[in-house]
């Protein structure tokens, strides 16, 4: 659906302005000379920024926070049918776009980049914009995460590309716009809105049919066949692989306790010997991903494997938050089983000789319940497994009945991997301090606000110094 919202100075209220990709969407349209006001239920840094840049955000929903001259709502995924501005804005006849709506149609304008995915999606948003920021090419970006280097998730720039992050729950991808598509990979996910991965999978195909014919598509080798033997598929497809029969291929993999070298092949024609400083072979399909795009774009592939390798990642995204006395303490989004499985064998092979605790702070009832096996076999690559209450969105009170955080530990004990239940953050705290010994390695993971433990662990763990740990 084409939305042209903004072909003209507009008035916008953006109800939940707080997140990475509303609050993006807010710095935008106030360069692009529009009136924005917004609202959120927290105090955050995010939102001290808007205000500092002129967006006045009230905090907490009221009706009256809508302005009365106000001439359209953006509200975020996560704002319900009965919040009170969103009431106010319908009661007005105002109208009324999601999030998705509303990026969709500022990528109208420019040349789009929307990178989809199951997984991976936020970091090679962040890394797509860090390169073509490099190269010069000062882009527009919404990213899902703060990425250090280019100042936060989002940025207006003064080029024509707008780099964006694009999400598949309730299909929101499809009110996107974009000249070239990156789909990093097709999993099961997202199990309270679609019925199974035939579904998913569906809504991909539809993504891709988005595309214009002098578009393009770049997605995994594994992937051709649900792109190219779409009738309705258009653009051009780009696969990706690793020693594998792709379009650009990684090969020679030399794995580093900091970095992965190989060697880039486009069409079986050596481009590069390069190095990334990201962990994982995921990182390496990504760059790979990011490669082909800027590549189709006009730009140097050689000069962007440079800018790659400067890259150190997006927050919360296997970002290190304590490293001393032989102990490492980690944090990442990981949420899903396969994001689970990567963050832990990456931990393996840049820390091969460490004990691995991982605390998992599940996201969701429904796709906890879903995926409980799958989790629980994920998990149990590490050595001492903490699990903490389940981080509740969008489940219904049903959901909440229906699953457990204990019966993910039950699972996890079933397969012969040492796991426990502890609910209280503080419990967990003094649990690992109590434990940790030199040559441990601890992440926590998970989409809510595990991030917490990380930072306190580390926090208690400098103020014991660096040559000792308590008994």
């Amino acid at each position: 659906m084409t939305v042209r919202a903004f072909d003209r100075p507009t008035r916008a209220h953006l109800v939940g302005v707080g997140g990475s990709g509303m609050s993006g969407i807010a710095t935008a349209l106030l360069a692009g000379g529009h009136v924005i006001t917004g609202s959120d239920m927290i105090e955050s840094r995010t939102i001290r920024r808007l205000r500092a840049a002129g967006i006045p955000v009230a905090v907490g929903h009221d009706a009256s926070h809508v302005p009365d001259d106000a001439e359209l709502l953006v509200v975020s995924a996560a704002i319900a049918n009965t919040n009170s501005e969103l009431m106010e804005g319908r009661r007005r006849r105002l109208p009324v776009l999601k999030y998705a709506e509303a990026l969709g149609a500022l990528m109208g304008g420019s040349r789009g980049v929307a990178v989809a995915g199951a997984h991976g999606k936020t970091t090679t948003t962040g890394l797509l914009a860090f390169v073509l920021d490099r190269l010069g090419a000062d882009p527009t970006f919404v990213v899902g995460g703060h990425v250090g280097p280019l100042g936060g998730s989002s940025r207006v720039g003064k080029g024509p590309f707008l780099i964006a992050e694009a999400c598949e729950y309730d299909r929101s991808f499809l009110h996107l716009q974009p000249e070239v598509a990156v789909v990093t990979n097709i999993d099961e996910d997202h199990l309270d809105y679609y019925s199974g991965i035939a579904e998913i999978t569906e809504a991909f195909r539809e993504f891709g049919r988005l595309l214009p014919k002098d578009g393009l598509l770049v997605t995994l080798n594994e992937h051709r066949e649900a792109f190219g033997l779409d009738p309705g598929f258009k653009a051009k497809l780009v696969t990706v692989g690793i020693g594998a029969l792709a379009d650009w291929v990684a090969t020679d993999c030399e794995i580093g306790a900091r970095s992965i070298r190989f060697t880039v092949k486009r069409h079986g024609e050596d481009v590069d010997r390069m190095t990334i400083g990201l962990p994982g072979y995921h990182n390496v399909l990504n760059s790979l991903m990011v490669l082909a795009v800027v590549d189709h774009l006009g730009f140097d592939p050689v000069i962007a494997a440079r800018a790659i390798r400067e890259f150190r990642g997006v927050r919360r995204r296997f970002e290190v938050k304590y490293r001393r006395a032989g102990i490492v303490i980690l944090d990442d989004f990981a949420h899903h089983p396969a994001e689970i499985r990567a963050a832990l064998a990456s931990i393996r092979i840049t820390w091969p000789n460490s004990r691995v605790w991982c605390v998992f702070q599940p996201h969701q009832a429904s796709r906890t319940r879903f995926l409980l096996r799958e989790f629980a076999a994920a998990l149990s690559l590490a050595d001492r497994v903490v699990v903490p209450d389940i981080f509740f969105a969008r489940d219904s009170a049903e959901e909440r009945r229906l699953i457990s955080s204990r019966d993910l530990v039950m699972k996890v004990l079933n397969l012969g991997a040492d796991a426990e239940y502890l609910p209280d953050f503080e419990d967990i705290e003094t649990h690992l301090v109590k434990n940790l010994r030199p040559r441990d390695v601890v992440v926590t993971m998970g989409a809510g606000d595990i991030f917490r433990v990380a930072d306190a662990v580390a926090a208690r763990l400098e103020n014991y110094g660096s040559t000792s740990i308590p008994a």
